[in-house]
C-alpha cells in the first residue's frame, strides 16, 4: 500500500512538473508546433520570429511569419504577415457559442506567380 500511495505521488509531481513547464514554455512550443505544422501542411519552409500565448488572458499573437514559396518560381517567400493578434473570451469557451472580440491581422504580403500553366499555389494547396 505505502508503494503504490509512493507512485501515486511521483507521478502527480511528474504532471505538476510538466504542466508548469508547458506553462512557462508554450510560447516556445507554440513556434516549434506552428513552423512544423505549416511545413507539413504546406510542404514549403515556414519561419515564425515570435509567438506569444495568454492562457488565462485569452489573447496570442504572432509576428515575422513567413511561408516559403514552392521551389522554382522567384520569389523567396509565398506569403508573409507582419503581426497576427487574436483574443478570446475565456467565458464563452463553456458555451454554445464562442466569442472572439479581437483579430488583428497587419502587414500581410501574399506574392502570387504564374509561369505557363504554373502558378505557386498549385503544389502549396496540393
Amino acid at each position: 500500500m505505502k508503494a503504490l500511495f509512493k507512485l501515486f505521488i511521483a507521478l502527480l509531481v511528474v504532471v505538476v512538473i510538466v504542466v508548469v513547464g508547458a506553462f512557462f514554455y508554450i510560447d516556445s512550443i507554440a513556434k516549434k508546433a506552428i513552423e512544423q505544422g505549416g511545413e507539413m501542411a504546406l510542404g514549403v519552409t515556414t519561419n515564425l520570429e515570435s509567438v506569444h500565448i495568454s492562457l488565462l488572458g485569452g489573447e496570442a499573437s504572432l509576428s515575422g511569419l513567413q511561408i516559403a514559396n514552392p521551389v522554382g518560381f522567384k520569389a523567396q517567400t509565398f506569403m508573409e504577415l507582419g503581426q497576427g493578434e487574436v483574443a478570446i473570451s475565456l467565458g464563452s469557451l463553456m458555451g454554445d457559442t464562442v466569442k472572439i472580440p479581437r483579430v488583428k491581422l497587419s502587414n500581410i504580403r501574399v506574392n502570387l506567380e504564374q509561369s505557363g500553366k504554373n502558378n505557386n499555389i498549385d503544389p502549396i494547396l496540393a
